[in-house]
């Protein structure tokens, strides 16, 4: 399932200042703009992800106009009456571009001359379609549609979206349209889309603020991925085997602050869990029936919840029958003791030897029994 929201881009967001200006290269821009006759219609670039005046025209009494202009490079620029009525559009040093309008200035009834444009206006009105159906997906939620239903509609929604979009960067890789539909991806997930552009727009986008943007984006995603994957390297050497346990120290359900020191000289089982957990609770017996069997012979089990409400967590203690010590900050993933040990899913158990050194991680069922019966 995607998991990001999908929204409607802007194309100021993430904009960066154009420089620079051709005085020999022409850009033709004409058409008809029904509605807006005697009107003055602006040429705009973007600076610092602002619209800046670049030239002007006064659109005819039959609402013709003709604008010849001077555009510095291959970027994004707008048409614009007034800041409701604008329309952007993709446009090289040398081309032309003739729209019709009768009504909106950002829906032309008719687009010629600058296919890229067209490819743009084309993604912006399916993809206002497919988000319709988000919106009708979340106003069913208002109604009370079941959980699982809700879920089954968003997967295909999103299923929906996504296919669609990496369709139309797949298609149109070469034109500067596709940097739209990027905006509607996550690079942590889609990069090979993102370096795809990048590569196909370098030549005809690289003075383009807007493709630097997209470098310094995927720069930005790769060192950040270099970085967690150096940091988890990290971590796990920390968490090897045969290392010593982190320290945890968080209050138990009376506010009593306990620590994993405590039970220094007993085999301690640390286990991350939560009342929400569905697969943590299922697991509950196998940890009872290890702790019942083993609890005289040195065997301890130091719980630590990623609840976020006490009352949940106490309940789901008492009716579970954990019988033994527990701690919890109610920071749900953003407990500490969960980021010190590397948890990104529960249940996770780490098994400690009686100096607090790791024996062995993530042990169940059958395979936490073997293992107790070998030390026990």
């Amino acid at each position: 399932m995607l998991n990001m929201k999908l929204f409607f881009l802007s194309l100021l967001v993430g904009l960066i200042g154009l420089t620079g200006c051709s005085s020999e290269q022409k850009f033709v821009i004409d058409g008809t703009l029904k509605g807006y006759e005697n009107k003055t219609l602006f040429l705009q670039k973007f600076e610092d992800n602002s619209p800046v005046n670049m030239d002007s025209v006064k659109v005819g009494a039959d609402g013709s106009f003709k604008l010849v202009a001077n555009i510095p490079f291959t970027d994004y620029y707008r048409l614009m009456i007034d800041d409701n009525n604008a329309f952007v559009f993709i446009a090289d040093s040398i081309g032309e571009l003739h729209i019709e309008v009768n009504g909106k200035l950002d829906h032309p009834e008719k687009i010629e001359g600058q296919e890229d444009t067209r490819l743009m206006q084309e993604y912006g009105i399916r993809m206002d379609a497919i988000l319709l159906k988000r919106d009708s997906i979340e106003a069913l939620a208002q109604q009370g549609i079941p959980q699982e239903q809700l879920m089954s509609l968003m997967q295909a929604f999103s299923a929906e979206a996504l296919q669609y979009i990496h369709g139309f960067v797949d298609k149109n890789t070469g034109s500067p349209a596709v940097m739209v539909a990027l905006n509607h991806l996550d690079p942590t997930i889609d990069m090979p889309y993102f370096i795809k552009a990048k590569k196909a727009l370098g030549e005809r986008m690289r003075q383009s603020n807007y493709y630097k943007s997209l470098e310094l984006q995927i720069a930005q995603v790769n060192k950040q991925a270099e970085m967690q994957t150096e940091m988890e390297q990290q971590q796990e050497a920390m968490l090897a085997v045969g290392k010593p346990a982190p320290e945890i120290s968080l209050p138990d359900p009376s506010g009593k602050v306990r620590s994993l020191k405590e039970l220094r000289g007993k085999v301690v089982l640390i286990d991350f869990w939560a009342s929400w957990c569905g697969p943590c609770r299922q697991e509950s017996p196998n940890v009872v029936a290890a702790y019942k069997r083993f609890k005289n012979k040195g065997f301890e089990i130091f719980s630590v919840s990623l609840d976020k409400g006490k009352e949940a967590w106490v309940n789901a203690i008492r009716e579970d029958g954990l019988n033994w010590l527990h701690v919890s900050d109610l920071q749900y993933w953003n407990s500490q003791a969960a980021a010190d040990y590397g948890v990104t899913s529960i249940p996770f158990t780490v098994l400690l030897d009686k100096n607090g050194n790791i024996l062995a991680k993530n042990l169940r069922g059958e395979e936490l029994m073997n293992e107790l019966e070998e030390l026990l």
